[in-house]
């Protein structure tokens, strides 16, 4: 059975297939090979490692690599897809995600016409200039700090002005964003030139019609940092209307920091509500300085990652999502929970919802960051994603600015939430 379905699921953007850059924690652009060995051990330990990535355990992972941890990935390759294809699907993604345009454009010649992400790296560069690298920056180090809307912190969110062609717009900063992304009446408003895009995702049985345009702007920017050759996803937001409203108040896209920052580092500072931006290693070093309980980053598909605890569970990879103000648990994760806690537990969802979350019988520990929560509620419905691991939880925001905000670091690999108060807190 095959369903439509909008792009936005909740308040993330889940694109499969875009910007896969690699499960070690702090090799994020190493190319895993895809050959395979003959050698037994090396056989038996890429069958491990393919098991802890199944299983979303990042962490046990990225220290198995170099121990057959380097052929696992052959496993989930398709059938119709060759070892040639796969290493050009790899490359694709790394180089768009570095926006290094050429090199996309060479290894998208040796894709299958099945490939997603052919299929998605296509139309996104569609519109942009060919002959430029996509997103260049005009900041490489230092530090920079913009102002976060007050009334959308307040709830959870992290909101931007952003300017471009003239014009201001309120974007929500989102990790949850695999590609930045604009409403379709900015879209109109700009009189963009827009490519409409459609395939199908399956998932086990089932599967589901992914529809949305892309288009580009030759610049964007946030403050004085900007980036030219943008492209940009286009896709419905009438969600976030129904928390912030139309008009001024609306939000008009999402910014993706993963890829703006590929190499780079922010700061949510709910206390002084502004967003520090950090360019180069040695700026988010120093960012993290403040941190004292550290956890290692992972990206996976163009999300991103960190290693948290569920019950006795071992470290497992829970999402970062800035742009959810709420954390919870997914179906996998009731594997780790204690017996009883799902059984005879309530449901929360209201009637219009298309997620399954129930009120769980007992808290159940969450442990992330050197923090301890206690989690009520659990999402039992189909996983979002279709990565080939578990889909354990989401990361929001009631716990990343539970204290006085929080750090990530792409340039190390690594996450941590700031103030150790309230080391002991409830997730409703």
């Amino acid at each position: 059975m095959r369903s439509t379905v909008n792009i936005l699921l909740g308040f993330s953007l889940i694109i499969s297939g875009l910007s896969m850059v690699g499960c070690a924690a702090h090799t994020r652009t190493k190319k895993i090979s895809v050959v395979a060995q003959s050698n037994r051990q090396n056989i038996e330990s890429a069958e491990q490692s393919l098991e802890l990535f199944r299983r979303a355990r990042f962490g046990e992972l990225s220290r198995a690599q170099g121990q057959g941890g380097e052929n696992w990935v052959q496993s989930l390759r398709p059938d119709w897809v060759s070892e040639q294809q796969d290493i050009a699907d790899w490359n694709a993604r790394v180089a768009y995600r570095k926006g290094n345009t050429a090199m996309v454009l060479e290894n998208l010649e040796n894709l299958h016409r099945r490939s997603h992400t052919n299929r998605l790296l296509t139309a996104l560069l569609e519109n942009i200039d060919q002959d430029a690298p996509i997103r260049q920056s005009n900041v490489s180090q230092g530090v920079m700090s913009l102002e976060l809307d007050e009334a959308a912190l307040s709830v959870g969110f992290p909101v931007v002005k952003m300017n471009m062609m003239g014009r201001e717009f309120r974007m929500l900063w989102d990790t949850g964003a695999t590609e930045n992304v604009l409403r379709p009446e900015v879209a109109e408003e700009l009189d963009l030139v827009r490519s409409d895009v459609q395939f199908t995702v399956m998932r086990q049985a089932a599967g589901y019609i992914v529809r949305f345009a892309t288009s580009a702007t030759d610049e964007m920017a946030l403050g004085s940092w900007t980036n030219k050759n943008v492209p940009w996803l286009v896709t419905d937001l009438s969600t976030m209307d129904e928390i912030f409203g139309k008009g001024t108040a609306r939000i008009d896209g999402f910014l993706s920091p993963q890829l703006l920052l590929r190499d780079g580092c922010f700061t949510i500072d709910r206390s002084a509500k502004r967003l520090l931006l950090g360019f180069g290693e040695a700026s988010c070093a120093g960012m993290m300085v403040s941190v004292t309980s550290k956890a290692p980053v992972f990206t996976w598909n163009g999300e991103v990652y960190t290693s948290a605890r569920v019950n006795a569970s071992p470290e497992l990879a829970v999402q970062i999502e800035t742009g959810s103000p709420v954390t919870f648990l997914r179906s996998d994760a009731s594997r780790y929970l204690p017996r009883g806690a799902i059984n005879g537990a309530a449901s929360a969802a209201d009637e219009d919802s298309v997620n399954i979350a129930h009120e769980l019988a007992r808290r159940v520990p969450f442990q992330v960051a050197g923090r301890e929560v206690s989690m009520t509620t659990i999402d039992l419905g189909a996983s979002r994603t279709s990565n080939g691991h578990d889909d354990i939880g989401t990361l929001g925001t009631d716990l990343l600015l539970n204290g006085n905000g929080v750090v990530v670091s792409f340039a190390t690999m690594e996450m941590g939430i700031l103030s150790n108060s309230d080391a002991v807190a409830s997730i409703q």
